[in-house]
């Protein structure tokens, strides 16, 4: 959220140096710079993402983070096969950037799913940033059916709002609750708390539970 309105992660120091070799055995990192947060920078923010990879690529706990230009297929094709050399055959996590913002199905996403599937033998373990609700019931059935020896993780803050009206309705309060900070305009207080976020995480993955996907978390 910082680069929505800065060209640079506030404790960057601090970040390179857990890339470095200063992370905890079951933690992972990547230093990149999602060219949608800010299409202004994506020119610099895909330049400095790839240049991190290169940099950490002999660390497995570095994630080697597909940054690219905004919803350019293209782009997003030359990036990922550029970097190969670094994650290619190996045990290194690929993440996907730029994917976030894409709330539902559309040929966009279509295209990069089908891009893994079809590259499926190169990849140890895909982790998806962001990734919608929606998305997630289309695209995870898929990658675990076609490509079942990838493992597939996925992170989002979206299940901080509620996935069902039935959250909606039991928890509809005023608009100031629970604000998203750097929001350019009020948003409908539906946010979780502090006492109601377990069971709207725990009602967002019996929704994907439903739909057939084998998750752990």
């Amino acid at each position: 959220m910082e680069l929505r309105t800065a060209i640079e992660y506030s404790h960057i120091d601090q970040l390179h140096y857990l890339a470095q070799g200063h992370l905890l055995e079951n933690e992972y990192l990547s230093v990149d710079y999602p060219a949608d947060m800010n299409l202004q920078y994506q020119k610099e923010f895909v330049e400095k993402s790839i240049a991190n990879n290169w940099k950490y690529k002999d660390n497995p706990q570095y994630i080697c983070a597909i940054q690219y230009d905004w919803m350019a297929q293209k782009d997003f094709e030359y990036r990922i096969k550029e970097l190969e050399p670094i994650y290619a055959y190996k045990k290194k996590i690929v993440a996907l950037g730029n994917l976030c913002r894409i709330m539902r199905p559309n040929p966009y996403f279509d295209f990069v799913i089908n891009y893994i599937l079809r590259n499926k033998e190169k990849f140890y373990w895909i982790h998806i940033y962001g990734m919608a609700l929606a998305c997630i019931k289309k695209y995870i059935p898929l990658l675990q059916l076609y490509a079942p020896n990838i493992i597939i993780s996925v992170d989002s803050t979206k299940w901080t709002r509620p996935c069902t009206d039935t959250l909606k309705r039991k928890h509809m309060k005023p608009v100031t609750q629970c604000q998203l900070p750097n929001a350019s305009y009020p948003m409908l207080g539906l946010g979780c708390t502090k006492d109601s976020r377990n069971e709207y995480f725990l009602e967002y993955i019996n929704q994907i539970k439903k739909r057939g996907i084998q998750i752990q978390y």
